[in-house]
């Protein structure tokens, strides 16, 4: 299974959870690399970096199993980059995390994960990685 973390803020609670990922070994790759690994994170703030999230990139995003996508914000832009028409909607993970898939536009029938910027503890990631494993 090929999952992409996708975190669009640097907020006080993101760098906790983005620390605790590089202590676990996952760390932020470029955004224009071509290589897709078992698990990819990919950092970056929204309002500064929105222009390198381009058609390429959300292509390289559909290579993955999995899309987690964390914060409103960068779910709506990459969503709409990828020109995707709704969510269906599956059970909730986790309270205020949502599991669905993609229809319509280049990430059509992708998994996607959604979690509020805010939300979760240093180890949410883990967490949700360990749920997508068990629940698939």
């Amino acid at each position: 299974m090929k999952i992409s973390i996708v975190i669009g803020t640097y907020r006080d609670k993101t760098l906790k959870q983005l620390d605790y990922l590089a202590d676990c070994g996952i760390k932020p790759k470029n955004l224009d690399g071509d290589v897709v690994n078992d698990i990819d994170l990919y950092a970056f703030r929204l309002n500064m970096d929105y222009k390198k999230i381009d058609k390429k990139f959300i292509k390289k995003l559909s290579n993955y199993d999995y899309i987690i996508i964390s914060g409103g914000e960068t779910a709506f832009y990459i969503l709409n980059k990828a020109n995707f028409v709704y969510i269906e909607n599956k059970k909730n993970i986790m309270p205020l995390i949502s599991k669905g898939i993609v229809k319509g536009g280049i990430l059509n029938n992708k998994r996607l994960v959604l979690k509020g910027g805010n939300i979760g503890d240093s180890d949410i990631y883990l967490k949700i990685i360990d749920c997508m494993v068990v629940g698939q």
